[in-house]
């Protein structure tokens, strides 16, 4: 029997969910948090930020935070918050 080499395949689709959690108590300056989560994996990140990050703000937070562990998404889905239609 001659021996096979099995190559991964790879992982065609990296897709992120992105939303905000607001309205929360304030603790250490932060009120809101971003929700970030995988949706192949199913894992979730939790970002402590403001009721009023910016779209700039947001974009450098889920480069610290998905883009550096994970490579960047083949796409991402949100709902239609301004922050997330802005300058992203």
């Amino acid at each position: 029997m001659k021996a096979v080499n099995y190559a991964a395949l790879p992982i065609v689709m990296r897709v992120f969910l992105m939303d905000f959690i607001t309205h929360l108590p304030k603790v250490c300056d932060f009120e809101a948090i971003l929700v970030i989560i995988d949706r192949f994996l199913k894992y979730a990140t939790f970002i402590p930020t403001t009721k009023q990050c910016s779209a700039e703000l947001m974009a450098q937070l889920f480069f610290k935070h998905v883009v550096k562990l994970w490579g960047v998404p083949t796409s991402i889905v949100s709902d239609r918050d301004g922050r997330f239609i802005g300058f992203f």
